[in-house]
């Protein structure tokens, strides 16, 4: 009988029968040629209708666990409250389960007979938080306990297997003291005290020091450890909810083994930490990332939310681009205003600048030509129109190999890969060994110095990068995959095609580069080129010379704003 291999895991894989792959993240070997089932989602279409249902589950289970919370911790908050302490986890924690569900379920549609190895119940682990949910969620065993566990909802019985795992379970955190000397040193002039500026995403930490005088600077960093254990016998009885829809009696059923313990068990310690704290209360908050990955931050506003005014600013180069952003969907949903990088779409978003699109790097001449590649992660995370799993793996290296093939001058390419990471794929080694002569970035120098060695830019995915090189007016070449990507509003990324800067076809954006590689200044700087850049580069990423003193102007309005 056919064996199913649900991850790269195969220690319990039996040698004498005949393996199929549940999807591309099973393999270690891009040359690994086992049956493996296509991946379901697969096109930007298929996507984005997910997206759009997890959120839609989204808003259909918030007020269920607001009223379970509520009930256990002997509380009355409101629902705004807890989407602050654990929003980002359940929307991350829906996406994650529908796509590993819907393959699954998928597979037993397609084959009547098979057989595998699930993980014991006894080796079951929670996650702590947020961040550490979605560490693990990227490795090979948790997803190997998500599938189990989702066979075991649908009434399948098979051989299990155990690994080992931490009794206890120890969140803790280590104060960045040199950081925090600094933000107290600028407060010290501070004036103003009605705004906190807390993680605002900035390459140059010395850019923190534009704001003395002018705004109070607070990370909420603080040296804590807490010893938590999950509790199965408590869970077992919070999460008995039951509707006529199977998706959502999976997530209850998994709530049980998987619902954060920081928002559960450890609640109440933690908690009580942070109120003790004699944070100051200003009357608007503004921040990048600390709705994701600070507790502290988090519980704070949660507390302090009906008497504040919160603004998020945008973190990266897919918020208001792509067609489907989850995680810019939580940022606006808790916030009462949010900052981007030049678009807007209602009253709520403010377009300005920010530090990261203000970098000034001029090509060198005679440089190099640097090549930013991207290593897409074995597990899909959220439902996003770029490379964000495996499920484009099979899109992602061919294309990628394909446009180096066709590179004349390889000699003068200077390839930027992923740091290593073993949740990914590890393209950097597998184009190193295609491309013997290619030189490979050692990461000894950040992206922005080794920009400054090169006279030409080129990327195969639009995140954040190609944004700050084109706000910077430095040469750029893009090329990426039209069925994975979809964006709000293509017509800007049509002046981009037509400029010939944005490439869908890898060979014919590889011609390209072959024909400006000598002296891309000529081409870049002709009337049609700057004028595509300049008309996207007002629409996404705005520059300004004076964007700390609009951060401030903003904040200052919005104080004075009614709520």
């Amino acid at each position: 009988m056919k064996f199913l291999q649900l991850t790269t895991i195969s220690d319990f894989v039996p040698n004498n029968e005949e393996v199929e792959y549940l999807g591309e993240w099973c393999k270690n070997d891009f040359n690994d040629n086992t049956k493996t089932f296509k991946h379901v989602f697969n096109t930007n279409t298929k996507l984005i209708d997910a997206s759009n249902l997890s959120i839609k589950i989204y808003k259909e289970i918030l007020p269920i666990l607001k009223e379970i919370l509520n009930d256990f911790h002997n509380l009355n908050k409101s629902e705004k409250y807890w989407e602050i302490i654990f929003g980002n986890w359940l929307l991350t924690f829906i996406q994650v389960i529908y796509e590993r569900y819907t393959n699954i379920s998928e597979y037993i549609k397609a084959n009547n007979e098979f057989v595998t190895i699930t993980l014991s119940k006894e080796s079951f682990v929670a996650p702590t938080n947020y961040s550490d949910f979605t560490n693990k969620v990227l490795a090979d065993k948790y997803n190997y306990q998500l599938y189990s566990e989702i066979l075991y909802f649908l009434g399948f019985s098979f051989s299990t297997a155990e690994l080992k795992k931490d009794k206890k379970q120890i969140f803790s955190n280590k104060k960045n003291v040199p950081k925090s000397l600094i933000l107290n040193f600028i407060n010290i002039f501070s004036k103003n005290k009605d705004n906190t500026l807390s993680s605002p995403y900035f390459s140059n930490k010395k850019n923190l020091f534009k704001f003395i005088g002018k705004i109070y600077l607070n990370d909420f960093d603080e040296n804590f450890e807490f010893k938590f254990k999950k509790n199965l016998e408590t869970r077992n009885m919070l999460f008995k909810h039951s509707t006529d829809n199977e998706f959502i009696n999976l997530l209850f059923y998994l709530f049980k083994e998987n619902f954060p313990i920081l928002y559960l068990e450890g609640f109440k310690d933690f908690r009580h930490f942070v109120l003790s704290k004699d944070y100051h209360v200003s009357k608007v908050f503004a921040t990048a990332n600390a709705l994701h990955n600070n507790e502290i931050y988090k519980f704070f506003i949660a507390e302090n939310r009906e008497k504040i005014k919160l603004i998020s600013i945008q973190h990266g180069g897919n918020y208001g681009i792509d067609t489907t952003n989850s995680v810019e969907f939580f940022e606006r949903n808790v916030s009462d205003k949010y900052l981007t990088w030049g678009w807007k779409e209602n009253k709520k978003t403010i377009f300005s600048s920010h530090e990261k699109l203000n970098e000034k790097i001029k090509p060198k001449k005679n440089g190099n030509i640097l090549y930013l590649a991207k290593d897409p992660l074995k597990y899909l995370i959220r439902f996003q129109t770029n490379y964000n799993s495996s499920a484009n793996r099979l899109q992602y290296l061919p294309k990628q190999l394909s446009f180096l093939s066709n590179i004349t001058n390889i000699d003068n390419f200077l390839y930027r890969g992923y740091m290593q990471n073993k949740n990914s794929f590890d393209i950097t080694n597998k184009v190193k060994n295609k491309f013997p002569n290619l030189k490979i970035d050692d990461h000894s120098k950040n992206f922005h110095s080794r920009l400054r060695e090169a006279k030409l830019f080129i990327t195969d995915h639009v995140h954040t990068t190609y944004l700050e090189t084109l706000a910077m007016n430095f040469p750029t070449v893009i090329f990426i995959t039209k069925e994975v990507h979809s964006f709000r509003e293509p017509e800007y990324f049509k002046l981009l095609t037509d400029a010939k800067i944005l490439f869908y076809n890898e060979i014919e954006c590889a011609k390209h580069v072959n024909e400006i590689s000598e002296s891309p200044e000529v081409w870049w700087n002709s009337d049609e080129v700057q004028d595509a850049r300049k008309k996207f580069v007002h629409q996404y990423a705005r520059t300004s010379e004076n964007w700390v003193e609009e951060w401030i102007r903003e904040f200052d309005n919005i104080l004075n704003s009614e709520k």
